[in-house]
């Protein structure tokens, strides 16, 4: 009695005998209702009204979730309709790049926070040698790159064998050509030495920790995305940084033709400008990840 006094039953029962149209109507409605159901935040107020009416309407069972699918019979098709859920996917990706759910493990927020705002601060000091080593002309004194670093010679003829390799190129021969002394040459040597391991003590600082945290699931999905992605960003600073200093050995009129002949010897400025580029995005990546844990936003009410 109570479902015959509904207007759901009173509908379906004065339209229900109009043939072909209301088969077709009733068709889209139920098409659309299913991608409704399926889709984004009013999926939980929809579902379950929208299933049991499917039910009655078609006299076949409905499933409604990320993947709907009708009974084929129920629109007089040979196909089903489906919808695979694509958007929920995209919803779910969303999330994560934008941090929304737990990014680590309860009562670990400070202590990931506050590694994260050492990282800041070391990636502010690699920055700031960076300046240095430009500033003071040391960034073409070594004339090799190797990714695991190493020492500083260490002997006098090691020294004069690094000289003589600094020799061959351009800025030698155009600004200190007979003038440089190997005391002088030593400076911007270990100036140079001193940004290149600083960097890579940097990249241990950073990926050391971020594999114990990832391993133990104390960083979670989000956050550890987020991380993983800074990391890669530094470890390729490192093959950029000797493409931008392998520019200085080249002739400055390769790179800059349009300044004109006898040019100053030095970086490419568009190898210089992604360096620096990177770098800055690398401390505003920790800086922003440190304080969305130590300071996170007040929940909307």
């Amino acid at each position: 009695a109570s479902q015959a006094s509904s207007p759901k039953f009173h509908f379906l029962a004065h339209y229900g005998s109009l043939g072909p149209c209301a088969e077709m109507l009733g068709v889209a409605a139920a098409r659309s209702l299913c991608r409704v159901a399926a889709k984004g935040p009013v999926a939980s107020s929809l579902r379950q009204p929208a299933a049991p009416w499917l039910q009655h309407c078609s006299g076949a069972p409905v499933r409604v979730n990320s993947s709907v699918a009708v009974n084929p019979s129920a629109f007089g098709h040979g196909t089903a309709a489906t919808v695979d859920g694509s958007s929920a996917v995209k919803t779910r990706l969303v999330d994560v790049l934008l941090g929304r759910g737990q990014l680590v493990k309860e009562g670990y927020e400070k202590a990931v926070g506050y590694w994260l705002v050492g990282a800041s601060g070391l990636l502010y000091s690699m920055i700031g040698i960076g300046g240095y080593t430009r500033l003071s002309g040391s960034g073409l004194s070594m004339t090799d790159w190797r990714i695991e670093g190493r020492s500083l010679p260490r002997t006098e003829e090691l020294w004069k064998k690094e000289f003589e390799d600094y020799k061959r190129f351009p800025e030698y021969q155009r600004l200190h050509n007979g003038t440089m002394e190997l005391t002088e040459f030593k400076r911007i040597y270990f100036v140079e030495w001193f940004h290149r391991m600083w960097g890579r003590g940097v990249g241990v600082y950073f990926a050391v920790p971020l594999v114990y945290l990832g391993a133990r699931r104390i960083v979670r999905g989000p956050l550890l995305l987020r991380l993983t992605g800074l990391l890669g960003l530094g470890i390729s600073q490192a093959f950029v940084g000797w493409w931008m200093v392998r520019s200085g050995f080249d002739p400055p009129e390769k790179h800059t033709p349009t300044l004109g002949p006898n040019q100053r010897p030095r970086v490419s400025p568009y190898r210089l400008a992604s360096h620096w580029t990177a770098a800055l995005t690398l401390y505003v990546g920790c800086v922003w990840n440190a304080l969305t844990l130590l300071r996170p936003s007040p929940a909307v009410a």
